[in-house]
């Protein structure tokens, strides 16, 4: 006879936990609570997206509109949205 498994959450390993709707901004200075959009993998809200310079982990950091993710400020070329790894991919086409 197999021993019945516990059917609480504290159980479950860490990647099976059931996910929630929201999600927090990443910014360290945000607490703001949005809906979870699928496919996204950094949750920024939407003020600090469009933010020239924002703290991540400590980091001055920005939004990158080509890689849909937080690059340090120093990636990019004056006040553009895309970082310089992207704008030299694009050039290369």
């Amino acid at each position: 006879m197999k021993p019945e498994k516990a059917t609480d959450s504290s159980s479950r390993p860490a990647n099976k936990r059931k996910r929630t709707d929201r999600v927090t901004c990443t910014v360290d200075t945000c607490d703001l609570e949005f809906p979870r959009i699928t496919g996204r993998v950094i949750h920024v809200c939407p003020e600090h997206r469009s933010a020239a310079q924002v703290d991540i982990n400590g980091v001055p950091s920005r939004f990158c509109q080509q890689c849909s993710r937080p690059h340090e400020v120093t990636r990019f070329k004056g006040l553009q949205r895309g970082c310089m790894d992207r704008l030299l991919q694009r050039r290369r086409r």
